[in-house]
Formats: C-alpha cells, sequence, structure tokens
C-alpha cells in the first residue's frame, strides 16, 4: 500500500485544527454511536447497509474516514468477515489511543489492518490506492468538504465504491437545544470564571448536510443509490437518558472555551435532566427525531 510521507500528514490541517484533534473526544462519539444503536426505533447499522448494498468484495482492500473507536471496521469484520486490507484514518492526537480504540481482540486476529493518524482532506496515500472508501458522519467536521471529496475521489479507483453518509438540518433538534440551554447555563455560572462568553459548537451537520451532499457529490462520483434513515432517539427509562446523555459528551470539547467537566455535569442535571423526565412523565417517552442518509456511490475519475 503506497504511502506518502509520514503517518501525521495532514493532521494539523483544517479537520484537526477546529476539532481539536483531541482523543478524549473518542468517548463521547463512540456513545454518540451507540445512542443510534440502542435508542432509535429502527436502528441501521450503516457500515453493514452500505457494504452489503456496494457489494463489497472479500480481499479487496477499504479505507475508513473518521474511523473515530473502529465500530465501523468491527461491523465489516464481525458481519462480514472480511479478508482484505482495511485502513482507518482518524484525527486524534495520540496514535497509541486511536490503536487501542478497537476491539483488542480484532486487532489481534486481522494482521490486515492498520490505522493511520490523518485528516480527511489531506490523506497520506497515493492515487489509486483503495478499491472501496467509507466516510461515514465525519465530513462534516472538514472545513472544506470539497477539498476531502477530491482526496477520497483520488485515492479510490476508478470504479471503486464509496459511501459517505451525513445527517440532515433537522437531524436531533433536541440535542442541538440542548447545547444552547447548556451554553447560557453555564454563562450564569459565576462561581467559574471565564465562562460568561462561552461559545455553542457548530452545528457540523450545517457544513455538509444531506442537501449539500446531494450537491456535491455527483460532481465528484456516480451516485448509484441513497438510503435514508427517518426515526427518533427514545428515551423511557433512566438507562435510555445515560445513553443519551453521554452521546451529548461529544459536544463539550467544541464549546470554546471547552467547560470543565464538574460544570458540564451541573448543566446536564439542571438543565437536560428536567426536560427529559417531565416530557416522559407527560407522554411515557422522550423523542429525539432523526434523519440521516448514505450516499451509495462509485468512482467516475
Amino acid at each position: 500500500m503506497e504511502r506518502v510521507g509520514g503517518s501525521d500528514r495532514g493532521v494539523d490541517t483544517l479537520a484537526a485544527q477546529e476539532y481539536g484533534a483531541d482523543a478524549g473526544i473518542l468517548f463521547g462519539l463512540n456513545s454518540r454511536w451507540n445512542a443510534y444503536k440502542k435508542l432509535t426505533e429502527n436502528p441501521i447499522d450503516f457500515y453493514s447497509v452500505a457494504y452489503s448494498s456496494l457489494g463489497v468484495e472479500h480481499g479487496s482492500s477499504l479505507l475508513d474516514i473518521g474511523c473515530a473507536s473502529g465500530s465501523g471496521i468491527e461491523t465489516v469484520y464481525r458481519e462480514f468477515d472480511h479478508t482484505g486490507p482495511i485502513v482507518g484514518v482518524d484525527i486524534v492526537s495520540d496514535p497509541f489511543l486511536l490503536q487501542t480504540a478497537v476491539n483488542d481482540t480484532l486487532i489481534k486476529a486481522k494482521n490486515e489492518m492498520e490505522l493511520v493518524l490523518a485528516s480527511a482532506d489531506e490523506l497520506p496515500f497515493g492515487d489509486n490506492t483503495f478499491d472501496n472508501t467509507f466516510a461515514m458522519f465525519s465530513l462534516y467536521h472538514v472545513l472544506q468538504p470539497e477539498r476531502a471529496l477530491a482526496e477520497i475521489q483520488r485515492v479510490t479507483v476508478p470504479g471503486g465504491k464509496i459511501a459517505i453518509s451525513t445527517s440532515g438540518e433537522g437531524n436531533k433538534q433536541w440535542h442541538r437545544l440542548f447545547e444552547e440551554r447548556i451554553a447560557g447555563y453555564i454563562r450564569e455560572q459565576t462561581i467559574f470564571s471565564g465562562y460568561s462568553d462561552i461559545e455553542v459548537p457548530p452545528i457540523f451537520a450545517n457544513r455538509f448536510s444531506l442537501t449539500d451532499a446531494a450537491k456535491l457529490l455527483p460532481e465528484y462520483f456516480e451516485v448509484e443509490d441513497v438510503l435514508t434513515q427517518n426515526d427518533a432517539l427514545i428515551i423511557r427509562d433512566l438507562d435510555d437518558f445515560f445513553t443519551y446523555g453521554f452521546s451529548l459528551l461529544s459536544a463539550r470539547a467544541n464549546y470554546k472555551p471547552v467547560p470543565p467537566i464538574e460544570l458540564w455535569n451541573k448543566a446536564i442535571e439542571e438543565v437536560v435532566v428536567p426536560v427529559i423526565a417531565a416530557l416522559i412523565e407527560e407522554q411515557g417517552r422522550f423523542s429525539d427525531l432523526v434523519h440521516r442518509s448514505v450516499f451509495l456511490l462509485s468512482n467516475k475519475k
């Protein structure tokens, strides 16, 4: 597999500068992924759907951009027993944590797997390196998604299979409202100095929304199909709340400045818990609407 430069090539580019390239955020992102799997009424594993729908061949190479904790790689191995080389890419600042994020047994059993520290907008691979490329809910963390799309086109072989997923503008509106209410609560806490002007994280999905994807992707790839999930995250009890609450943690690192964890937990207790508890009491459940899609593509270069 052809590599260009060192394993850290690209890590100081746009995505890393904004998102923080902090290994600690992997826990929050993994919790968000788990919330979709556990709390939606009709869970969809986008990796499984993309792999089977695209007809990924055993023995072919696969690049997973924004691999985070490696749950997608695990799916490919567990459900399909994929035999070809898989490379996971993320901007986590500590390569050791990136390696250990994926289940240890998978790392030991699959010696063809590699994890690389890099950014989607400057991939450290030669042209036509991969037969398949997946970018699942990761390109909206890049300031210029067009750069990442051009890189995906470059490193994927002509005619190669590509899966790119993102969220709609109305996805998880309660989640966004809670982010704003958390910021409002923190601004009022005079006991913690330096947070009176705390900034709410940007709405990442608006940078590369479903509307943006529908417009941009045909400029780089042939669109074979689009599979959409219209669902909701449902909370009915305390266990469900903890799953949802941990998913909110993925937003903490994107506040400016980042609030201390004790202040964050207090904000959750004061402005999130009462709302969810009241809705469960009144309606029997709390519901946060989900609108996401995966675009199944082929490389037309």
